[in-house]
């Protein structure tokens, strides 16, 4: 057989392998029928995320049934370890807190796995424009609403009020009040004066922000820097967030400091590997759709361990290495 017609056979053969295994991944089916992304409360900024992100499975995979489920931060990493949940959102710090077994956990989350790095998400106190306070000192003895239990929000809001020297018990001591509330209740709080200061964990330009700047109005609490620190040793995850004066409302003259998470899939080990690649794939494909809910600039998905510190599944990091995503 001369040189040309060996070239030819040979590919042929590789013509033939190719459209064999562009078939198989073609026909590929999950084995599950039936997938729910744990995410946030109802009004909160995950919800919508969390829909999005079960269409853009369901597109990828039609023959699975995708929906978003209630849930939260540590609620999600809870229902996942127990096995009544397979793939929920969560936070950068409250992953690592949840595996390796850290307050508010009792124990380590081992079946826990990083799945993709979504996006930044800046943890707030806003309080009413026309009230008094200034600083989270001035919260001793309000009635504030750190969000629900099982929301990370929740979490960081006792961990920030913790680095000034106030508890929630405290507060209750001075003759304050702490209203564990959902997002959308916590919002109806502070415009009905009902509330004096809320934790938030919602991108900047979320509709509960626009909505609230414009009735009552609203300001931001700067934290100082000594506190953020105090903060970040207590809280593996976490990030100091600088927020420029004009750019959460026209009207901000100072530079403000908090905190920021990573929001983050995460998944149990024992999903799927290729059901978890292909979920990728489908996110990272179609991260631009996400604009519509997080600002283009701090999506994450390419760079998708991000703020992790836990095992990545192997599906994910599959997709991740031959994408050049990770080295």
């Amino acid at each position: 057989m001369n040189r040309n017609k060996l070239i030819g056979v040979w590919f042929v053969c590789f013509l033939i392998i190719g459209l064999v295994c562009t078939a198989a991944y073609a026909d590929w089916k999950p084995k599950q029928k039936y997938l729910t992304i744990y995410n946030g409360s109802l009004g909160g900024g995950w919800h919508p995320v969390a829909s999005l992100t079960a269409e853009i499975v369901k597109e990828a995979m039609p023959s699975l049934s995708t929906k978003p489920g209630p849930g939260g931060g540590v609620a999600n990493a809870k229902k996942l370890q127990g096995g009544q949940g397979r793939i929920g959102m969560c936070l950068s710090n409250t992953q690592v807190q949840a595996y390796r077994g850290l307050p508010p956990f009792e124990k380590p989350h081992k079946e826990l796995r990083h799945i993709v790095s979504m996006y930044s998400l800046p943890f707030v106190w806003i309080v009413r424009k026309d009230s008094g306070i200034t600083s989270l000192e001035n919260l001793a003895d309000k009635r504030i609403s750190p969000a629900k239990v099982g929301q990370t929000t929740y979490a960081l809001a006792q961990a920030s009020l913790k680095a000034y020297g106030i508890t929630f018990q405290s507060i209750k001591a001075k003759g304050g009040l702490v209203h564990i509330l959902g997002d959308k209740e916590r919002v109806n709080m502070l415009k009905d004066k009902h509330a004096d200061a809320i934790a938030c964990m919602w991108p900047l330009n979320h509709a509960n922000f626009l909505g609230l700047q414009l009735t009552p109005g609203i300001r931001l609490l700067s934290m100082d820097k000594a506190h953020i620190k105090k903060i970040m040793a207590s809280t593996p995850g976490i990030a100091e967030l600088e927020i420029p004066k004009g750019t959460f409302q026209k009207d901000q003259t100072k530079d403000a400091y908090s905190i920021s998470a990573v929001t983050t899939l995460i998944g149990r080990a024992d999903v799927d590997e290729e059901l978890v690649y292909r979920i990728v794939k489908a996110m990272v494909e179609a991260q631009k759709r996400y604009h519509q809910y997080v600002p283009a600039s701090d999506i994450a998905m390419n760079t998708p361990l991000i703020g992790n510190m836990i095992p990545v599944h192997p599906g994910a990091m599959r997709y991740f290495k031959e994408k050049g995503l990770v080295k």
